[in-house]
């Protein structure tokens, strides 16, 4: 069983190599991985689900983002989201085009030991 941890991305529409870094990061790496868990602050800021509607320079990098992560999910990879201080207000939407399950702090502890438990960075 590989599961695979990435945190604190930050990313935006400033950001293109860190960027394109994390789309080859899914693309090659993150490719036959049984989980990934993404432990918060993906972007390095988040509006609102409504950014994907708008022409806004991060609602191309959100779109980009959800079209890598529901290709991972679609060969078999779970996608699991914990919000981080920066990107709360990501929602529902967002997490279902992306094919991912946002996990609570209640699901977060239910799952793994405190030992264990996959938490956002502070």
């Amino acid at each position: 069983m590989r599961t695979l941890l990435v945190a604190d991305m930050h990313l935006s529409h400033d950001t293109p190599e860190i960027n394109q870094g994390f789309y080859d990061y899914l693309a090659h790496t993150a490719q036959g991985a049984d989980a990934l868990y993404i432990l918060g602050d993906l972007f390095d800021a988040w509006i609102g689900d409504d950014l994907l509607d708008t022409p806004h320079p991060l609602g191309d990098v959100a779109r980009e983002v959800i079209q890598q992560l529901h290709r991972l999910g679609s060969h078999g990879t779970a996608i699991y989201f914990i919000h981080g201080n920066r990107d709360f207000l990501l929602g529902q939407r967002f997490i279902d085009a992306c094919q991912a399950t946002l996990l609570s702090e209640v699901e977060q502890t239910r799952r793994y030991s405190s030992r264990r438990q996959p938490v956002h960075p502070r």
